[in-house]
């Protein structure tokens, strides 16, 4: 008897606590990283911007960043990881421009870009 009371026990409390899981509720949000599609943005229109004297190092990354989902704000911290883990570029938008800028000062151009994108509101 002991034993179907604690069984019973056990279950209402799991129950119970599932209900209040349930209950929680997040805001939409646009906050994603990855390597290839992530979760809030779409990344488009990727352009290396070569150095003006040495044309074997990339100078800069531009691309375009648009929201998945209408509702979620639109991104404001932006950074991009060049080679598998090496240094992060913060990235900013010039103003007049829909383009994400990121200086990333020497990069040669022979080594093994990923591009990774971590984009959050």
């Amino acid at each position: 008897m002991k034993k179907i009371i604690l069984v019973v026990l056990v279950a209402v409390l799991v129950a119970v606590g599932f209900a209040y899981a349930a209950a929680n509720t997040v805001p939409v949000t646009g906050a994603g990283d990855g390597s290839n599609t992530i979760a809030g943005y779409k990344v488009t229109g990727v352009h290396y911007n070569l150095d003006a004297n040495d044309p074997s190092i990339i100078a800069s990354v531009d691309f375009m960043l648009s929201r998945l989902n209408s509702q979620s704000n639109p991104a404001e911290t932006v950074s991009i990881q060049l080679l598998s883990g090496g240094d992060w570029y913060d990235c900013s938008i010039p103003s007049g421009s829909n383009n994400w800028l990121c200086p990333v000062g020497n990069v040669s151009i022979l080594a093994p870009i990923t591009f990774r994108v971590v984009a959050a509101q």
